[in-house]
């Protein structure tokens, strides 16, 4: 239950990643530069005092190898998507929040059984997602693409962190998740543009790219920690949390438009959440 309650603090922080995308703080190579790299920075000596203390980290699998691959991609085209979205953050992520049903069917292709919980959450998560999501224009199919690929990688992600064996070994694959996500980076905007922008950020911008470092290294922390112990469906449903945060983030923050039924859909989610919480500490 105490890995439940850190992967519940990840996906609140996570909410809030979003936001300085949509307030066009920088370009979103930029800002994916920030967050990956500021915080393998912060993450480095961690892993390091561990290590230190005797805690072994084993050989990668290709499995480990997978798993930092799609964790790099779902988080990059997260960041393109809602660039792409000119800035709706909650559309986009409850787009790309489908990752629960992903990780739902990735586990009946891999036992070929589901539970009850599955099935009710997938349901919920489904009527969620259609309520949050408005009519989306030809201009947003690309977003929408973006979104729903971001999902499929994350669901894989933690498909193939299932076998993680502690908290080091954890960090030592989300850090190589994010150098790969610098890589991706690099070649979707040239290594270039993005870091003569950076050495000329302004103040604000500093100080903006810099929190959201941080609060990048202090999620990955967190969910590193609560990984090892959660199961991959357990895992994608609580991470829901993150839609209904990032939702109010954009409604109170930036002032985007909710009408009834994002309301009702992050209920619905909220509700999926509570479900398999109460699933799981049976």
């Amino acid at each position: 239950m105490a890995a439940i309650k850190w992967m519940i603090l990840a996906a609140f922080l996570w909410g809030f990643h979003g936001v300085p995308v949509a307030l066009s703080v920088a370009s979103p190579a930029s800002i994916t530069l920030a967050r990956f790299g500021i915080s393998s920075f912060l993450m480095l000596p961690i892993l390091i005092f561990f290590a230190s203390t005797g805690e072994r980290i084993t050989t990668l699998t290709m499995q480990d190898v997978l798993s930092s691959i799609f964790w790099a991609v779902a988080c990059t085209l997260f960041i393109f998507a809602i660039s792409v979205d000119g800035g709706e953050v909650s559309s986009t992520v409850a787009l790309s929040y489908t990752f629960p049903i992903f990780s739902v069917f990735l586990k009946w292709l891999r036992t070929r059984t589901l539970t009850n919980c599955d099935c009710n959450c997938s349901v919920l998560i489904l009527l969620g997602v259609w309520c949050i999501v408005p009519q989306a224009g030809s201009a947003e199919l690309t977003s929408a693409a973006l979104a729903v690929a971001s999902g499929l990688a994350l669901a894989l992600h933690l498909e193939f962190s299932q076998e993680t064996k502690g908290f080091s070994e954890s960090v030592f694959s989300l850090l190589i998740g994010n150098f790969i996500g610098i890589a991706i980076v690099g070649v979707g905007f040239g290594f270039t543009a993005p870091s003569v922008e950076m050495l000329n950020l302004d103040a604000y911008q500093f100080v903006i790219l810099s929190v959201l470092g941080f609060l990048s290294a202090v999620t990955f922390i967190i969910y590193c920690y609560a990984l090892p112990t959660l199961a991959s469906t357990q895992t994608s449903t609580i991470l829901l949390l993150e839609i209904i945060i990032a939702t109010l983030a954009g409604f109170i923050l930036l002032g985007e438009e909710i009408d009834c039924y994002g309301f009702i859909g992050a209920g619905l989610m909220m509700t999926a959440v509570f479900v398999r919480v109460i699933d799981s500490s049976k």
